[in-house]
């Protein structure tokens, strides 16, 4: 039973119901509506989540009658439950105590045992994850600040109360992948019940264990790795092997070493989730304005490689608002955003320091036969790759001014491969994307460079000066 003070967790309820008013759900993955759910509709769905809740349950409750399903009232009980209910890894709302980490395995194992349904493999298990946040983890945040807003939301009642208030009642919901319980052929055990006993103790473990790894891809794709600080990279590309000969093979080591330091200054992002959130609300005015509509095609296959595996986005390129369009549509999309490889004529001020806090990396044009600048690069996205970070790059290199595909360039493609292949890394997945404008907002500069005019550098006053494009209309895009 999930009591909270000796009390019922349902009697609970009504007393944190008003909450529900001030939350706004946002689903995750697109794909569930009303019309997913009609696979179970001769089947009752267990709801697991990954700790104990009441104001998760509110959410959950919530959720449901957004996707017009039967709300959660009860646990999973044999024979205690019509339609819905739930279930919690870490089931005891426990203040000062430790929790029954056998909590989960018990409830299995009376399902199994107790609910005639079980044995007609008419359960079926949905792990949700309730996130309050979408903001990474940071090692270097301090000690009041992780304990008052815990980076994933996963934190107490309070935490969360203090989430929903940062984040204007702003829930996001993140739905698994579902699967039925089937349980396991005991019948030629039946006269030896300790070994039947020990068959079924399994296999709760076993489906316990499938739950914390679903959960841990829910929240990996989402949230993405532990963010780093400048120390922390600087550490790590210093005393890579490579890096390492570089330095002692040179004729002056403390110059070469300064010189390593000075790109990775000049390379590296730096990585924030609050300016991905303001940048999130300032293209959701801009795209509507700019665009008379967004078409994303062919993305739930992506979905569950997002979960299984790393990333590498390798888009088309024809214009400057790809990797913005590309990084909104995979947050809006319940993805954490990538990290991008962009020119460094884009690192002016203050678009620069904007596109740097929003996860840009910068390459120079050429590297003209500057190894340290070359070995520098070709670590950093090493550590990207290593660290499980997705990286984002356009292999054709520069913007495409004839609407025509240009041919590749394989320089940051050979070292995501080497990277890949020196670690045997599985489960990386390239995915090419391409964009489709009804017109390009450079379509003046390309028509002028085409003619022969000289392409000019990139500023703040050409930046400026493009703002004004918000106010026509350039169609739709793909």
């Amino acid at each position: 039973m999930y009591k909270f003070l000796g009390i019922h967790y349902s009697r609970w309820a009504w007393f944190f119901s008003p909450l529900a008013i001030f939350i706004r759900i946002n689903i995750y993955p697109n794909s569930i509506t009303n019309a997913y759910f009609k696979a179970f509709e001769d089947k009752f769905i267990i709801y697991v989540l990954p700790k104990m809740s009441l104001i998760d349950i509110i959410v959950l409750n919530k959720t449901l009658r957004k996707l017009k399903q039967k709300i959660v009232k009860s646990e999973a009980r044999p024979k205690r439950f019509r339609f819905a209910a739930m279930l919690a890894l870490k089931p005891r709302m426990a203040l000062f105590h430790n929790e029954n980490k056998e909590g989960f395995v018990c409830d299995m194992l009376n399902l199994i045992r107790n609910d005639p349904r079980a044995k007609e493999k008419k359960l079926v298990f949905m792990p949700l994850s309730v996130f309050w946040s979408r903001a990474a983890e940071r090692e270097e945040q301090g000690f009041l600040l992780r304990s008052l807003f815990p980076d994933d939301g996963t934190g107490n009642g309070l935490q969360k109360l203090l989430m929903l208030i940062l984040h204007r009642g702003e829930v996001n919901v993140f739905f698994g992948k579902s699967f039925d319980l089937i349980p396991p052929d005991t019948d030629h055990f039946a006269d030896n019940q300790e070994k039947k006993t020990e068959v079924e103790y399994y296999y709760a473990l076993k489906i316990r264990r499938l739950f914390n790894i679903e959960f841990a891809k829910e929240r990996t794709a989402a949230f993405g790795p532990t963010l780093y600080d400048k120390d922390k990279i600087n550490h790590w590309i210093l005393s890579s092997k490579s890096t390492k000969q570089m330095i002692e093979s040179s004729e002056n080591p403390l110059k070469t070493k300064k010189q390593v330091v000075h790109h990775i200054s000049e390379i590296a992002a730096n990585y924030n989730y609050m300016t991905i959130r303001a940048l999130e609300k300032i293209f959701d005015f801009l795209w509507n304005k700019v665009f008379d509509g967004v078409k994303v095609r062919n993305f739930e296959s992506i979905e569950r490689h997002a979960k299984d595996g790393q990333i590498i986005w390798m888009p088309s390129h024809r214009s400057h608002i790809d990797y913005l369009l590309l990084s909104y549509v995979l947050f809006k999309k319940g993805l954490v955003t990538p990290h991008v490889a962009a020119g460094i004529n884009l690192n002016f001020w203050p678009v620069g320091s904007i596109l740097r806090l929003g996860g840009a990396f910068f390459i120079r044009r050429s590297f003209s036969g500057n190894k340290v600048y070359a070995n520098t690069f070709a670590e950093y996205v090493n550590f990207l790759l290593q660290n499980s970070f997705p990286i984002e790059f356009f292999h054709e290199g520069g913007r495409s001014r004839i609407g025509k595909l240009l041919s590749p360039k394989l320089g940051v493609l050979n070292m995501c491969v080497h990277s890949i292949m020196s670690r045997k890394a599985e489960n990386t997945y390239f995915i090419p994307v391409y964009f489709g404008y009804d017109k390009v907002m450079e379509d003046d500069s390309y028509a002028r460079e085409l003619r022969g005019t000289k392409k000019q550098k990139e500023n703040a006053f050409q930046f400026l000066n493009g703002i004004r494009k918000i106010f026509s209309n350039y169609g739709s895009v793909d």
